[in-house]
């Protein structure tokens, strides 16, 4: 039998919790309230959600975690870790989850952008106004996109002179993608075949992407999309709107074609680049997009780091362009950071006036449609990176920047933003690996690794219907005490039936102590009553029932001095009878660890008395927090 454990001072309302998702009515704020009832709860059972930080205002000693009153089921694990540095960053957002700004950003983008928004319809945003895009209502992440044009003067009406028709005809009285009245077109194409052509004359022999939304009415059709009237690509087109594209060599002429088909068309396009980006309305004349631009607080040339993850929509069409960097200039002529080639491949930059002095920080090349994650961090002199969680690649000898910086995140690619971190720190390389891999997290100088939420021994002897009811502790105990400013807690409980993790109270405790002769024997465990009982006059009796706590009380004999004084006389001075102390008859004994181990209040039952020289006595009464 190992030694009775109490493990007190409660430094978890000392600290600032944030990170997972935890709903609204029951926030993470309920981890710093002492009644075990009042619960944070977690939006889903997703470990995406199912965490938090604990930044403490210095470091703090954790001599044993419990984490109390959780609705985890018998298959759930956690881990506690803990850092030197802040793993927070600066800025932490992720654009995939929350459609805000993180604070201290602004976004700029002069010109109206269209994105689909998340009731399915597109929408057009004004200038200056972020696009967060949906998929079949989830959210993508924040759409940054280069400068665009859209070559096709009308993309909307294609009954105008600005489309040549032979063997089609165009009505515009179909409801738009938008929702608008009238706003998309039926197009018949009868002969074999007919086309709906316009011309592009400025593009001929550029690579060029052309694109258009349609469905059918009923059924299916076959229509053909070319961006050089020449070599074709025929899809299908379905009742459901699709957006359809081809990529080859411009033309003079480019467009669509069909044999004895109808459809329903909206929002045409023909770019350059080798993917469709998205949609820029024009009537009448080829319009523009402008690039959208995200800024950041002001950085440092000196030290910092990010982590950026996303889902890329198509490479930069005509050269290498900058998209994620701290610079002087939303250009990132004299900047440090990431840019992404024609090829797709992402590179480290360390640009002076425009001259680039970094080399070989390179990705492999992301595809269209590839999602990424791409850590960055520099000293001054020294740049690197990782790229799904790949070794780090390093370039030592690049020129140190001067002047006042912010951070960028702007179209050069497009691609739908996700994730974002700044640190003003220069991660590790090993921070660099792991941010960006499967962890997405610098390296923890503590880690606990994954433990039983409910011991597999106590699971093993027990029933469902015996463990319901029963407060789990999920204990840990470091093997020796951890001092750290920053920790993060983590909750894995994927298949928890309510959809949901929630618990009560968290326990990080500076001091735990088992004294070297334990408590005599004696000790007892029991519960106490507080129902109530009414007898009616006819004899029938009516019950009051409420939770009975469960109790313990013990005794240490033969405390040395040291003990008395440095543990047992700090714990009554320090937590009263009213301070949190996590009681444990045998930490050791996972078959029953939740039966006997529990957050109390401890009260006297006697004084601390002297026994023998040297050596002291004390009783205790530990009654459980409910």
């Amino acid at each position: 039998m190992g030694k009775l454990l109490l493990a007190y001072d409660n430094t978890i309302d000392e600290c600032t919790l944030s990170g997972g998702s935890w709903t609204t009515g029951l926030p993470l704020s309920y981890l710093q309230t002492r009644q075990i009832d009042q619960k944070a709860r977690s939006s889903s059972a997703s470990t995406r959600d199912t965490w938090c930080y604990i930044a403490a205002p210095s470091a703090i000693t954790v001599a044993a975690l419990a984490v109390i009153g959780g609705n985890f089921t018998t298959g759930a694990t956690l881990r506690l870790r803990g850092f030197s540095a802040d793993p927070r960053g600066l800025t932490w957002a992720e654009f995939n989850r929350s459609a805000a700004l993180p604070g201290g950003f602004t976004f700029s983008r002069g010109s109206v952008g269209w994105y689909m928004g998340a009731s399915g319809v597109l929408v057009s945003a004004a200038n200056n106004i972020p696009r967060f895009e949906y998929s079949n209502g989830v959210l993508q992440g924040l759409l940054l996109e280069p400068t665009t044009t859209n070559s096709f003067s009308n993309a909307r009406d294609f009954g105008t002179i600005n489309w040549t028709r032979s063997n089609c005809t165009s009505t515009k009285n179909q409801t738009g993608l938008d929702g608008s009245a009238n706003g998309a077109c039926s197009l018949a194409f009868t002969g074999s075949p007919g086309t709906l052509l316009a011309g592009i004359g400025g593009l001929t022999g550029q690579t060029v992407t052309v694109s258009i939304w349609a469905k059918t009415s009923a059924g299916t059709a076959a229509l053909g999309i070319s961006p050089d009237n020449t070599n074709w690509t025929t899809v299908t087109v379905t009742t459901t709107w699709q957006r359809f594209q081809a990529t080859g060599v411009a033309g003079a002429n480019c467009g669509f074609r069909g044999t004895g088909i109808n459809v329903i068309a909206d929002f045409a396009q023909v770019e350059i680049g080798a993917a469709a980006t998205s949609n820029i309305e024009t009537t009448g004349a080829a319009a523009t997009r402008q690039p959208d631009i995200l800024t950041g607080a002001v950085a440092s040339f000196a030290a910092g780091g990010l982590l950026l993850e996303g889902k890329l929509i198509a490479r930069p069409a005509s050269s290498t362009q900058p998209f994620a960097f701290v610079a002087t200039t939303n250009t990132g002529d004299t900047g440090i950071g990431l840019d992404m080639t024609t090829g797709g491949v992402m590179r480290g930059f360390n640009h002076n006036a425009g001259i680039n002095s970094a080399t070989g920080v390179n990705s492999a090349a992301y595809a269209n449609g590839a999602t990424f994650a791409a850590a960055i961090g520099w000293d001054g002199t020294t740049l690197r990176a990782s790229y799904e969680g790949a070794a780090a690649v390093v370039d030592a000898a690049v020129t140190t920047l001067a002047g006042t910086a912010n951070t960028y995140v702007r179209g050069g690619p497009a691609f739908h933003l996700t994730g974002l971190r700044i640190y003003s720190y220069a991660p590790t390389t090993a921070d660099l690996v792991s941010l960006s891999g499967a962890e997405r997290e610098i390296v923890a100088q503590y880690d606990s690794g994954t433990y039983d939420a409910w011991p597999a021994a106590y699971v093993a002897a027990t029933t469902e219907r015996m463990r319901r009811g029963e407060q789990t502790p999920a204990l840990h105990r470091p093997a020796t005490p951890q001092s750290y400013r920053y920790w993060r807690l983590d909750v894995d409980d994927t298949t928890n039936p309510d959809g949901w993790v929630e618990f009560g109270r968290p326990v990080l405790a500076w001091n735990a102590f088992q004294s070297e002769h334990d408590v005599a024997c004696g000790l007892g465990i029991y519960f106490k009553p507080r129902s109530t009982t009414v007898t009616t006059a006819s004899g029938a009796r009516y019950f009051d029932e409420l939770p009975a706590p469960k109790c313990l009380d013990f005794t240490f004999h033969y405390l040395a001095d040291a003990e008395a004084w440095d543990t047992i006389y700090e714990l009554m001075r320090t937590q009263g009878a009213t301070g949190e102390v996590l009681v444990s008859l045998d930490p050791d004994d996972a078959r029953n660890l939740p039966r006997h181990t529990f957050l109390a209040t401890v009260a006297d039952m006697e004084k601390l008395r002297a026994m023998a020289k040297g050596y002291w006595t004390k009783a205790f009464t530990a009654e459980q927090l409910l």
